[in-house]
């Protein structure tokens, strides 16, 4: 009482002389429970807490030694209940977001390398009580405070002629979401290989969902699922299928992926049809495919020549607008960078567009380097030589001054994603393992508004 604790759950031992205060989640705070921030892809927290000026909240591990090479586009972090996951290679590590404390570090024999994840989907999936992790043909499950690794979910049965591994992993409603990848398909070099050029997507027999509780099957469907694009909004989940009927039969990661395309939505509860439609011709291989949600519009994109952009009403797949625009540059990532959404705004970089009516918005300079955009609800965060925010209000005009900013003049991000927002705080973990550039420190590090 004398401590005059405005809000919280006090929890005393019975000696009377400890208690422990459980506070609430921060006013306006986001989390990032997902590869792309949510089941949307959004790749935004939509985190109101985070504002200028900053500073750092903490610095340490992990450090390179377990991670990938940056050139490798490994998974990136999640977090939500105030922790912070970090895969590495065959490990996870679960800290505390607030103070860096590492609770706890799960060795994983079997979560065999799996990168380049653009031409992928994230395998990572967490809330307040649970880690969720696809690795070999289970999805892992772990306690979120503590690690402890508790029974997995196997993957459901299916074509006897091949073996499969988990490849998506999301929780949404009170279902785990799945996808099974036939083994041998995924991007497995984590350290050598520049995945700048590769077109070739990792594929999925069929999608399903299990309920988190008694992780019974409830649905399963059966198709050629292009793995980049399976997305989860509105009660429906979204995917770009394959109907040429050579490729399930075929051996090695889809290649002529434009060929007899549909995008299906599913209900995420039974599993039943409720819309598909014919995209028609995409022409040539494509780089990237991204599919988003929000607010009952699925936006699609993917590069041929220049971005492409497409937006359709999520209920019923009529398209609302289309758009297109050339790439600030076509190497070292200027051609896959990550279709966002913040707010009601839809940025392919470096084009922003209006989310319901496609009208082009603000134009963002070219950045240094490589990587792709992450974002929180007022500011955009990625490399530009360092570890660089980006004010939106700067960008799109509603506020003067400087729209880049470095977080630290000491280190670099990796070559995707590993600049995340949450509970109010801007999380780095490392991952330039690997690079000869001139940045002297490798480290995880943490920022937080003054």
């Amino acid at each position: 009482k004398s401590a005059k604790i405005p809000e919280g759950k006090v929890v005393q031992t019975s000696d009377g002389l400890w208690a422990v205060v459980h506070r609430g989640t921060l006013p306006g705070s986001g989390e990032w429970s997902h590869q792309y921030a949510n089941v949307g892809n959004t790749v935004c927290s939509e985190d109101q807490a985070i504002k200028r000026p900053l500073q750092m909240q903490w610095y340490g591990r992990p450090g390179p030694r377990h991670m990938f090479d940056r050139h490798s586009f490994a998974a990136g972090p999640v977090s939500a209940g105030g922790r912070l996951f970090t895969p590495g290679e065959k490990v996870l590590f679960g800290q505390d977001a607030y103070n860096g404390t590492l609770l706890w570090t799960a060795n994983i024999p079997e979560m065999a390398p799996r990168v380049n994840i653009p031409r992928d989907c994230g395998f990572l999936a967490a809330n307040d009580q649970h880690i969720y992790v696809g690795a070999g043909e289970n999805c892992l499950d772990f306690k979120a405070d503590t690690g402890e690794r508790l029974p997995a979910i196997a993957l459901p049965s299916h074509n006897e002629k091949y073996k499969y591994e988990w490849g998506y992993v999301a929780i949404n409603d009170g279902l785990l979401f799945g996808s099974g990848v036939r083994k041998n398909q995924f991007y497995r070099r984590g350290r050598g290989p520049w995945y700048d050029r590769d077109k070739a997507k990792v594929n999925s027999d069929f999608l399903f969902a299990v309920g988190q509780g008694d992780r019974k099957l409830k649905w399963k469907y059966k198709g050629v699922v292009i793995n980049s694009t399976i997305t989860i909004g509105g009660g429906r989940v979204y995917f770009l299928e394959q109907r040429d009927p050579r490729r399930l039969e075929l051996k090695t990661r889809l290649l002529d992926e434009w060929n007899k395309l549909r995008i299906v939505a599913l209900d995420e509860k039974t599993g039943r049809k409720v819309w598909e439609i014919d995209p028609g011709n995409y022409g040539k291989l494509s780089p990237i495919f991204y599919f988003c949600y929000k607010d009952e519009i699925l936006t699609v994109a993917r590069m041929s020549n220049v971005y492409e952009i497409w937006a359709y009403n999520a209920a019923v797949g009529k398209q609302l607008w289309f758009k297109n625009h050339r790439a600030t540059h076509y190497h070292h990532g200027g051609h896959r960078r990550k279709t966002l959404i913040i707010g009601n705004t839809v940025l392919q970089e470096p084009v922003a567009y209006d989310l319901k009516t496609g009208k082009k918005k603000w134009t963002m300079t070219r950045r240094a380097k490589c990587g792709t955009l992450s974002a929180s609800a007022g500011f955009l965060f990625a490399r530009h030589g360092y570890h660089s925010m980006f004010d939106i209000g700067v960008l799109e005009g509603s506020r003067k001054g400087d729209a880049a900013e470095p977080l630290t003049s000491v280190t670099r991000p990796g070559c995707w994603i590993n600049i995340i927002t949450a509970g109010g705080l801007i999380l780095t973990p490392e991952a330039s393992s690997g690079c000869s550039c001139g940045y002297p420190v490798r480290a995880t590090m943490a920022f937080v508004s003054q």
